[in-house]
């Protein structure tokens, strides 16, 4: 099945929101006009539910593929997306308890987009899962700790994410935001020897290795879309570009 036209304004309203935060471009892009501004918080408010689910499928498989070039600008923009479900409260999984209302797994179940041209693979619903509890980790402790700038609940998310990836992310936000430490010089094996129960899940295999790298940088991604969009609204988009991603090969 191909992509759904009728919510591809959704798609554009994301990329115009991503080129004036400085998350994809040359990063010489200036503060938005009024006008401009003022019509990108008009289709914002469209956005539904299903919109943001159709967003996190189509960027969720894009940002993988991309991810193995050394870009990451689509993974940005599947951050923005999650993030935009966390701000409408959108639980991730339902519950027993949570009576009608829908969460973000189902919607995503319902998606009648496919980008990959077929079903995800379990394990790749597994993953997707896994970044997006990561993601609303992220938020709600960046919340408990009030370097999120607006006020806003704090929707539910998978309990498990809590209790395997609280201190993981903690370390990541702590080497982030309190010193400002570049990616490229977070080291994973300094984060495992403060998380034993990590180290204990990663043990010597080289693909859960993996898993956790990627995790690290989602984290870390998480923060700079943060940053950026601070950057946007508090200096006008004006003060020096974000650092480029390294692309292995390219120097």
């Amino acid at each position: 099945m191909g992509f759904d036209k009728s919510n591809w304004k959704n798609v554009q309203t994301i990329c115009k929101s991503s080129v004036t935060m400085g998350m994809i471009g040359d990063g010489n892009e200036m503060s938005p006009s009024p006008e401009l501004n003022d019509k990108i918080q008009e289709e914002e408010k469209k956005l539904t539910p299903e919109a943001i689910a159709e967003l996190i499928e189509v960027t969720f498989v894009n940002a993988i593929l991309q991810i193995a070039s050394g870009y990451v600008d689509v993974l940005k923009l599947f951050i923005v997306a999650v993030k935009s479900a966390y701000e409408m409260d959108l639980e991730v999984k339902l519950t027993e308890a949570d009576g009608d209302e829908k969460g973000l797994i189902e919607y995503l179940d319902e998606c009648p987009v496919q980008s990959a041209k077929r079903p995800l693979l379990p394990e790749e619903e597994t993953l997707r899962l896994e970044w997006i509890n990561l993601i609303y980790l992220t938020l709600n402790i960046l919340l408990s700790k009030n370097k999120y700038d607006e006020p806003m609940l704090s929707p539910a998310f998978d309990d498990r994410a809590q209790e395997a990836y609280g201190s993981f992310c903690n370390f990541v936000i702590h080497a982030k935001v309190s010193k400002d430490v570049p990616l490229s010089e977070l080291s994973l094996d300094d984060i495992l020897s403060e998380d034993e129960n990590l180290l204990k899940f990663v043990g010597s295999d080289p693909m859960k290795k993996a898993l956790i790298k990627h995790a690290m940088r989602l984290v870390y991604m998480t923060l700079v879309v943060i940053d950026e969009e601070r950057r946007c609204f508090e200096e006008g988009g004006q003060g020096s570009p974000p650092a480029r991603p390294y692309i292995p090969g390219a120097f």
